[in-house]
């Protein structure tokens, strides 16, 4: 029997970042396709165990009969490749879809948590409102 692929999170985290960390996107993506997986909670990122498969001591990292990687934009793809779903199957589509998966973590993201992170996380700081005015007009055009 093939074993289920398995996603290494925390076990804890704050109360602020639940929901929002980064095994959100694995998780939710094996959920889309409809696929089983299982979860090693770990409680430091930062272990010789754990960065034999993440160097960078963070989460997530994923494991199958095939692979071990890291990086969640990496897992959502491979989730998606051994489904057969989520990514089209021709190279014009299948590139634009990944081109929007690099878009989404490497364009749009670091634009909408600097927002956050002034707006949620730092507001009552003294130089959060200072801030404002550059996070609130931050583009991605």
């Amino acid at each position: 029997m093939t074993a289920l692929p398995r996603i290494t999170t925390f076990a804890w985290v704050p109360e602020f970042a639940r929901g929002f960390v980064r095994d959100l996107r694995p998780r939710w993506a094996f959920e889309e396709v409809g696929q089983p997986y299982e979860v090693d909670l770990i409680g430091n990122a930062k272990t010789a165990e754990h960065r034999r498969f993440q160097p960078f001591g963070q989460v997530p990292s994923y494991r199958d009969d095939e692979v071990e990687i890291f990086e969640s934009g990496a897992i959502v793809l491979r989730i998606a490749e051994r489904a057969g779903r989520l990514i089209p199957d021709g190279p014009h589509d299948r590139m634009k879809a990944i081109q929007w998966v690099m878009a989404a973590l490497n364009t749009v993201e670091p634009v909408v948590m600097g927002f956050a992170i002034n707006e949620l996380f730092e507001a009552d700081r003294s130089w959060s409102a200072a801030r404002r005015p550059v996070v609130s007009r931050c583009s991605i055009s």
